[in-house]
């Protein structure tokens, strides 16, 4: 946060400019070794040559001529970038601004604005629970690092004509890093729900496709994320999301974990704790936790479809339904390879 508010401050102001650019380095460095997201933290380092004077890249490709003996003359600025704010003196007779400028400088305030009212404009998003629950205008509002999101899911299908019941195995569709990104985002799901849909649409019957979504934001216990009996083969793409649940209200004891309710003795404490195992170990309980949120899902399931369709099967009895054999393309199904390691003995000794 010290370092958002005032790296512009320092990067602008000459004295404590190689001080922001240090500072820089080493921020965006550490967010690259410790967060993992991607060429950002080289973007921004490089970046902040936008902060070195104009001429830069020509006074520094003349250091290396003359370094490599190419050249013997001295760099000869085009202009003078070394005037000082404070003694910078207006022309007497400046010149009128056109009309060109004018629209360019109209354009330039409606970009800036609009920049500024983009990332608010989750106030007048409809929405139950928090922002970083529903995640309204969470894209392109700046908004990074804020909060951490870790969700469960499991898809059924009903074809409602035929009566047949099936669970969809997302890990035999989705790529592995998109089954735990799908239920992460709103968006994603959503369309995930639609693609299920389509793919297993058989002898002109679309099935109906429920989503089963438990999360838990900034680690605390997970909750139910998606609305059990909507069906998102029918759900308005594009719309707000009115399938989501509201967040249960956070408890007393969980308000206490806000870094501006801690006194000094507990801050001291939670930037000096070493808590490499505690971590290790919340996640490692993942796997047991996401098993039984499966087994809860399917049996949520079968209770409301003997309520709603007066179907009666067993947990035993749900079938694991994959896409038809013609719908499987190498464009967007992804199948799970078996190796050798993986094969039955009998198919090791055929092959052999």
């Amino acid at each position: 946060l010290f370092y958002d508010l005032f790296v512009g401050l320092m990067l602008a102001y000459n004295p404590t400019f190689w001080i922001g650019i240090i500072s820089s380095i080493f921020f965006h460095t550490m967010n690259k070794l410790v967060f993992h997201i991607g060429i950002f933290p080289y973007v921004m380092i490089a970046s902040t040559s936008l902060f070195f004077r104009a001429d830069w890249p020509s006074r520094t490709l003349h250091f290396i001529l003359k370094l490599t003996r190419y050249t013997k003359e001295e760099y000869k600025p085009v202009a003078d970038t070394t005037t000082k704010l404070s003694g910078y003196v207006p022309p007497k007779n400046r010149k009128k601004i056109t009309l060109r400028q004018k629209i360019e400088l109209v354009l330039i305030v409606i970009f800036m604005l609009y920049w500024i009212l983009m990332p608010l404009r989750f106030l007048a998003m409809p929405g139950e629970g928090p922002q970083a629950w529903n995640e309204n205008g969470h894209m392109f509002s700046w908004r990074m690092k804020l909060r951490d999101r870790d969700c469960t899911a499991d898809y059924y299908g009903i074809y409602p004509n035929s009566r047949q019941v099936f669970k969809i195995p997302d890990e035999h569709i989705l790529p592995k890093k998109a089954v735990s990104r799908v239920p992460n985002r709103p968006s994603s799901t959503n369309q995930f729900g639609h693609f299920a849909a389509d793919l297993y649409t058989e002898n002109g019957e679309r099935p109906e496709i429920y989503i089963y979504c438990d999360c838990s934001m900034n680690y605390r216990k997970m909750l139910p994320f998606t609305n059990r009996t909507v069906n998102f083969a029918e759900v308005p793409l594009w719309d707000y999301p009115e399938w989501i649940l509201p967040h249960e209200p956070i408890t007393e004891e969980e308000a206490m974990d806000y870094p501006w309710n801690w006194d000094f003795d507990e801050f001291k404490r939670r930037m000096t704790k070493f808590n490499k195992q505690e971590v290790k170990d919340f996640f490692d309980s993942r796997e047991p936790r996401d098993e039984i949120l499966h087994v809860q899902h399917d049996e949520e399931f079968l209770q409301w479809l003997r309520e709603s369709y007066g179907i009666d099967i067993q947990r035993e009895e749900l079938e694991v339904k994959r896409p038809h054999p013609s719908k499987r393309s190498p464009n967007y199904v992804h199948i799970k390879k078996q190796s050798s390691k993986d094969k039955p003995k009998s198919e090791k000794s055929t092959a052999e």
